[in-house]
C-alpha cells in the first residue's frame, strides 16, 4: 500500500510553484515600476511560505506493507534538498497502536506508529500524511488496523 501517484503530484506541484516564484522573482530585477520591491517581498514571503509547508508540513512518500512477519514503513519527504529515505520495521508481536494526529487547523496530517519495548510502549517518529488523500487515509487505518493491539 503507498501513495506513489499522489506523491508525484505533490512533488510535481511543489515543484512548479518554486520555478513560479523564482521565475517572477527574478523577472523583477529586470522591470522597472515604483513598487517593485513589494512585488519582491511578497514573492519572497510566497517562497519561504511554500518551502516551509512542503518541508514540515508531512508532505511524504509512503509505502506500508507486512514481510517476514514485520510491520514496515518506508518513507521519504517529498522536498527534494535533505531527503532522508527511512523504514520502521516492527515486528507484528510488537506492534502495539498507531495515530492519525491533525495539525494546524486539520491541514496537516501525520501517522504516529508505537512498538511494546521492554521499558514500555515508545513511539516512532511521525510519518506525514499530508499527501495522501482522505480516502486512501482511511485505506491505511484500516490496513494498520488488523494489526494493532488496541
Amino acid at each position: 500500500m503507498n501513495n506513489k501517484t499522489t506523491a508525484q503530484r505533490a512533488s510535481l506541484i511543489l515543484g512548479m510553484s518554486l520555478l513560479i516564484f523564482l521565475g517572477c522573482l527574478a523577472g523583477s530585477f529586470f522591470v522597472d515600476f515604483e513598487k517593485v520591491i513589494l512585488f519582491q517581498i511578497i514573492l519572497g514571503i510566497l517562497l519561504v511560505l511554500t518551502v516551509a509547508v512542503y518541508y514540515f508540513g508531512g508532505y511524504y512518500y509512503i509505502e506500508i506493507a507486512v514481510e517476514n512477519e514485520s510491520l514496515n514503513f518506508r518513507h521519504y519527504n517529498l522536498f527534494p534538498f535533505g531527503r532522508k529515505f527511512k523504514l520502521f520495521q516492527i515486528p507484528l508481536k510488537k506492534f502495539q497502536k498507531f495515530e492519525i494526529r491533525k495539525y494546524f487547523f486539520g491541514i496537516f496530517t501525520f501517522l504516529l506508529v508505537y512498538e511494546k519495548s521492554h521499558k514500555g510502549v515508545a513511539r516512532y517518529p511521525r510519518i506525514g500524511l499530508s499527501a495522501v488523500p482522505k480516502s486512501h487515509q482511511k485505506l491505511i487505518v484500516s490496513y494498520i488496523e488488523r494489526y494493532s493491539k488496541t
